[in-house]
Formats: structure tokens, sequence, C-alpha cells
């Protein structure tokens, strides 16, 4: 069987020269011909894409043409506004690469403080990818939690207010000092946990948490030890047969008032024999 003839050598350099053209993938690579004035149209495209991805901070583009300069030894070519086009290209590179893996770090961090800074950078070089997104969403959500924190922390409902907000935070992997104290007062009995929370009322002048904190203290009191208070159990009061044993064998324990009462009897006396006393 005969074998089908192979399509002439310059007809294939010709359809992969123009697929190269037409495709529109990052993966498009350029078929360099051994003509000089090929070479030089095919470099100036290359640069004038790099260019446009330079204005656009597209890191995806940029690697890709830079690598392409890269294999056509461009940083060595005669051509200095060439070589001034990919010194750009790798400096913008450089800032876009070193603010992606910031917007990542601070998101995988949960850093507010960074989320802050590097959303500012990106803003002021208009780089809009999906990790700025993601990395606004999540500071949204850190605010909120932080918020809600500040508030919780004067909440004596530890399960309503408290328990939602380290919920929260935990999901994100967020945390802070007030936080924190959330966690302790989680992890408190409840009676500890009312204490605290009245010194913080305390301490802030806040008359009405101390009431209602007083209030909860003094239930719980009563509900652990309420038996205590009554007068059989009250080691400060006498026991009946001890308090009536000594009202009748001294009716008027206080000395001072015995001395006033042993006055007027005297006086009494003395007054009865006066009027009484013969002319």
């Amino acid at each position: 069987m005969a074998t089908p003839p192979r399509p002439l050598p310059e007809l294939t350099h010709s359809i992969r020269l123009a697929r190269s053209f037409c495709a529109a993938s990052l993966e498009t690579e350029y078929v360099i011909g051994q003509d000089v004035s090929l070479r030089y149209s095919v470099v100036e495209e290359i640069i004038k894409r790099m260019n446009l991805a330079c204005d656009a901070w597209n890191e995806e583009a940029l690697n890709h043409h830079v690598y392409q300069c890269e294999r056509l030894n461009i940083e060595k070519s005669d051509n200095f506004e060439w070589r001034e086009s990919l010194k750009k290209a790798h400096e913008v590179l450089s800032i876009v690469e070193a603010l992606r893996e910031g917007l990542e770090k601070a998101i995988l961090n949960a850093n507010r403080q960074e989320l802050v800074e590097s959303l500012a950078s990106a803003e002021e070089i208009g780089y809009d990818k999906p990790v700025v997104s993601a990395a606004r969403d999540l500071l949204m959500k850190i605010d909120e939690i932080i918020e809600e924190a500040s508030a919780a922390i004067w909440s004596l409902e530890r399960e309503i207010d408290m328990l939602p907000v380290i919920t929260r935070a935990t999901s994100v992997g967020y945390n802070n000092s007030h936080i924190e104290l959330l966690r302790t007062f989680i992890g408190l009995p409840l009676d500890k946990f009312l204490r605290m929370q009245l010194d913080f009322a305390e301490k802030a002048g806040d008359i009405d948490m101390m009431v209602e904190t007083w209030i909860r203290l003094h239930d719980i009191i009563f509900e652990s030890s309420g038996n205590s208070y009554e007068f059989e159990f009250c080691s400060v009061l006498k026991s009946r047969d001890e308090f009536v044993g000594r009202r009748w064998d001294d009716p008027v324990p206080n000395s001072r008032m015995r001395r006033k009462m042993e006055v007027s009897e005297i006086y009494i006396k003395y007054q009865y024999l006066y009027s009484t006393k013969p002319n």
C-alpha cells in the first residue's frame, strides 16, 4: 500500500504559524522561522501583549509572556524597547506575586491588619482577582465578629450571646482579647462568672448590670445554701431556749439601760415616800 504524501515543509510552517497567532489561550507557542522580519513581527506581538498584561496586572499572562521572552533571549537583544518592556514585566510580576502571597497569608492567618493593608495595596493598583474577593469577605466577617464580641463580654447570657460569637470566630480562625475573654467566661462556673461580670460592671459604673448580677448571685447563693439562713441553722443567733432563758433571768441585759431603770425606781420610791410623809 502506498503511503500518503507528506505536506510540504513550507505549508506545515505556515499552518503552525497561523494556529499560533489565532489561538487565544495562554499556552500558545509562537513558531519563529528563519526569516528575520518574521522573527521581528512575532517578538513585537509578544511585547505588545506583555505590556497589556502589565497594565492589567495579570499575573498569569505575565508569567506566560515573560517565559516566551526568556526562550527568545530578549534580555540580551539589541532592541532597547524590548529589554525595557521585559524589565518592567519582571517588576510588575514581582509586585503582583508579592501582593497575592500577602493576601493568601492574611486569609490563612485571619489577620485583620494584614487584610486591610493588602486590600489597600490591591485597590491602589487596580488588582481584582478572586483572592481579593475572598479577602474582602473575610474582613467583613471579622469586623462583624469584633462588634459582636465587644457586646457579648457585657452579657450575662453565655449560651445565647457568647457561645455563637466564639463559634463564628473559630470557624474563620480569628482571635483577639475579647474572644479569649469570652472563652474564659464559658469555662467558668456560673457563680465565678457572675462575680467577674460584677467586677467589670463596678469598674465601668454600670448600675443596671450591677443590680442584675447581684440578683442572680443572690439567687445562686440561696439555692445552694439557703438552709444556712434559717434561724435554727444560723450560728450568730441564740437558740430559742437560750434566748428565752436569758430574757427570763435578765430582762434588761444592757448595763446602761439597767442603770436608767434603777434610777427611775429610786425616783419613784422617793416620790412615794415624800407624798405619804405626815404633816
